[in-house]
């Protein structure tokens, strides 16, 4: 019977420890992620341009018909047909 509590005690603890680990490594990583993206989107807004007029009109122009939506479900042909007006 004293074996099985020392042995229940030790099973305490290292969940104890493995609890306090995760949560540990959980918060670092959160706060990692935090700065990261952070950093990324202001590098990247000083790096991407507005695409020209001309940029969109050609891409608007090889846009593929008869083609599935995506998610947002706007077609290719709603697209073109609304910046032909």
């Amino acid at each position: 019977m004293h074996r099985k509590k020392l042995n229940r005690l030790k099973d305490d603890k290292i969940l104890e420890h493995w609890a306090r680990h995760s949560k540990t490594q959980l918060e670092k990583e959160y706060s990692e992620e935090e700065e990261s993206d952070e950093e990324v989107f202001l590098r990247a807004e000083l790096l991407v341009k507005e695409p020209s007029q001309e940029q969109t009109e050609k891409a608007i122009c090889n846009l593929k018909i008869n083609k599935a939506p995506r998610e947002d479900n706007i077609t290719a042909e709603l697209i073109k047909n609304t910046s032909q007006e």
